[in-house]
């Protein structure tokens, strides 16, 4: 298997016209409730390798900002190195359910949660006044270039931008019975359910953000001028990109022993797995989508549909025809930017 990319040259990007991001935005109370109970946190061997990459490079260690921070999930597990943290999220639901679970910095201090979209965020702070801006699972609904110049403005010299998302799940075919078949239908799922109802940014994600635009990738004559020498501000050459278990098999790198080789391992109750998939955007379009029909019994609810068919795998296995839950291993990629 491929070793985690480090290098800048790897990254790559073409100018794509930006679709704003709606579902999550529009989330209700209750939607946002759902979505924090069901999401796993991230692993603590990304988090810890975001805050050395960043104090590697130069970073200082006073205030990081989380944009895009939904229910807060990685402003809890970054906020805890930093003396300040502040997290902002377009969706008023989500910053009320962030703001109800304590988030305290290595000070004690509790982080500030206010409401703002990733592209102007620039406007409730300070020049020059952040050292770590973390983009967890949302880069791809950011209008990048305009992102990247609210940034340019924030960020101190030597600031980081960490950006880190996953990919579709894979099914572990080493704790897995018929773990072939299970992700054959899986597959089948991904193509022929989730695929008509991804958004481009969804795409992104799915592709490990291999077509994310980065500050050099983004043509000058397609921004403002100054947008231009915002995005010129950013070092390619100390700027860092990783990528983990791909293929969905694991990875040598000894810091992921503890998860048997996976940046993102996780094992579920089949009950369990159907929650946090059904929180995917595709899937609440599906969903929206298909409202009446669902209403009326006419048709089964697509995760539904999804897991009875992975139990019914699972139990042509005598010895796991009781087993209910199952184990899933995750493509992870993180990009570091640096400014100079």
């Amino acid at each position: 298997m491929a070793q985690p990319t480090t290098s800048s040259d790897n990254m790559t990007g073409t100018n794509q016209t930006h679709q704003a991001e709606t579902t999550f935005k529009n989330y209700s109370s209750t939607d946002a409730q759902k979505y924090t109970a069901y999401r796993a946190t991230h692993n603590p061997r990304l988090v810890e390798t975001v805050v050395r990459i960043h104090a590697e490079t130069g970073g200082q260690m006073a205030r990081v900002l989380d944009v895009g921070c939904g229910p807060a999930t990685a402003t809890r597990q970054v906020a805890s190195y930093f003396k300040h943290a502040v997290g902002v999220d377009a969706s008023p639901a989500m910053i009320e359910q962030a703001q109800q679970i304590p988030c305290s910095t290595a000070t004690g201090e509790q982080t500030q949660f206010q409401t703002s979209n990733a592209e102007e965020f620039d406007q409730l702070f300070e020049p020059g006044s952040i050292d770590l801006i973390i983009v967890a699972a949302a880069a791809h609904w950011f209008d990048m270039p305009r992102f990247y110049a609210a940034a340019a403005k924030v960020l101190k010299p030597s600031g980081s931008i960490a950006i880190w998302a996953s990919s579709l799940w894979w099914v572990d075919p080493t704790t897995t019975p018929n773990a072939e078949a299970i992700m054959g239908k899986w597959n089948e799922f991904y193509e022929n359910v989730m695929r008509p109802y991804e958004a481009p940014g969804n795409l992104l994600a799915r592709g490990l953000y291999k077509d994310l635009l980065l500050p050099w990738t983004i043509g000058p004559d397609s921004v403002s001028p100054e947008t231009a020498k915002s995005l010129a501000s950013y070092d390619r050459d100390t700027s860092v990109r990783k990528e983990w278990n791909a293929d969905g098999k694991p990875d040598p790198d000894p810091m992921l022993a503890e998860t048997k080789g996976f940046m993102k391992h996780l094992k579920l109750t089949l009950d369990q797995a159907a929650k946090y998939m059904g929180t995917a955007s595709p899937i609440t379009r599906w969903r929206e989508a298909h409202k009446e029909q669902l209403e009326s019994g006419e048709v089964e609810d697509c995760i539904d549909r999804l897991f009875r068919l992975t139990k019914e795998e699972l139990a042509k296995d005598d010895d796991w025809k009781d087993r209910d839950w199952v184990e899933v291993c995750v493509p992870s990629v993180l990009i570091v930017v640096k400014k100079a």
